[in-house]
């Protein structure tokens, strides 16, 4: 249905080296039904529990998960034309 992943490589949503990627990714037919915030907050207390100090995604400026990533507490780091770079705190 859903798989989330985060890796420390030198992607578009790279920041820093010690600032894991973070990738979600839910199956169209069971978008909406609250997998993809589960899946997310699941990682995010993992990493936390890991003592990371953040997360970084990257995610293009139309897609409607724009709006989840911001309730969870996503903020903009950089931009370009099409896409956001956004940065989560897990302090």
């Amino acid at each position: 249905m859903g798989v989330v992943w985060v890796r420390i490589i030198n992607d578009f949503a790279h920041v820093e080296d010690t600032t894991p990627s973070l990738a979600v990714s839910v199956l169209p037919p069971y978008r909406g039904k609250g997998i993809g915030t589960a899946l997310l907050k699941a990682m995010l207390e993992l990493l936390k529990q890991k003592k990371y100090k953040q997360v970084s995604l990257s995610v293009q400026k139309q897609d409607p998960a724009v709006r989840l990533y911001k309730r969870l507490g996503f903020l903009p780091f950089r931009e370009n034309q099409e896409e956001w770079v956004l940065v989560r705190p897990l302090d």
